[in-house]
């Protein structure tokens, strides 16, 4: 039998079992029309959108991990969870502000230009704009990258911390979360 022949059966029943479990599957939505970032909707994650709550690195869950009993795997999941969609929020919100600028500021230097103003000249400023809007913005897209790999290292710290917690309980290292586990 070839291996075309059993790679077809193979997929059909692969994407089957994805298809029959919809509900499971991550996201992407069109880009923002400001931030022209794409959206995701994790399959995972059952949190509220970040995006829409304003959070930002500094902030807090509203109510303390620890309040509500869980099992150390639960608590880094959703910490790592969490993580991702402040990242995302982040993103989101640094392109957003970035793009609204660049527009008005473009907007701005086209409409210094005289109404009969030719094309070359229009590219001439459009050309000194852009060389000017990259010098004058090179700090801030400087410490955005920084922040930008300090936090998703941290994203992938708490992924990988989450990751080894799921493993060591699948191979009996660490107990099940029990959903009795009371902490009184």
């Amino acid at each position: 039998m070839s291996s075309s022949r059993l790679a077809r059966p193979l997929r059909a029943i692969h994407s089957s079992a994805r298809a029959s479990n919809s509900h499971a599957r991550t996201l992407v939505g069109p880009p923002d029309p400001v931030s022209n970032l794409r959206p995701v909707i994790y399959a995972d994650a059952p949190l509220p959108s970040a995006s829409g709550s304003g959070a930002t690195h500094n902030s807090n869950h509203p109510y303390s991990l620890s309040e509500f009993p869980r099992s150390a795997l639960n608590d880094a999941d959703y910490r790592w969870r969490l993580r991702r969609e402040e990242l995302d929020a982040f993103n989101h919100a640094f392109w957003t502000d970035s793009n609204k600028r660049f527009e008005a500021a473009r907007v701005a230097a086209l409409d210094a230009l005289p109404a009969d103003a030719s094309p070359e000249t229009r590219e001439a400023v459009l050309s000194d704009f852009y060389r000017r809007w990259v010098m004058q913005e090179a700090p801030r897209q400087a410490a955005y990258t920084r922040e930008l790999r300090v936090r998703t290292v941290e994203e992938i710290r708490l992924s990988l911390r989450a990751r080894w917690l799921k493993l060591k309980q699948q191979v009996g290292l660490a107990p099940a979360p029990s959903p009795n586990n009371q902490a009184f």
